[in-house]
């Protein structure tokens, strides 16, 4: 096909370095659960063996507004959220 032209397809460009710092931390496995956590869309949270809260996930502080530090300072403040 001499003097074809071709037109350059659009490109999207992405900064992949996140994803790409996540799959090595599963592979070699210094992935922290926090972060693992953080990556699941669902509220995610643990009690200790005194039943008080002692970690909250990404999700739950976006969708509550209410950090790890709030939360175990005033634990039924967040039924607040569900109203």
């Amino acid at each position: 096909m001499a003097g074809a032209c071709r037109t350059p397809l659009p490109r999207k460009t992405r900064d992949v370095r996140p994803l790409e710092l996540t799959i090595k931390g599963f592979r070699t496995g210094h992935l922290n659960n926090s972060t693992a956590s953080d990556a699941i869309p669902d509220m995610i949270w643990t009690y200790d063996l005194f039943g008080q809260i002692d970690y909250v996930n990404a999700a739950w502080i976006s969708y509550t507004g209410l950090n790890l530090v709030v939360t175990v300072a005033q634990p039924t403040l967040w039924t607040s959220v569900l109203s």
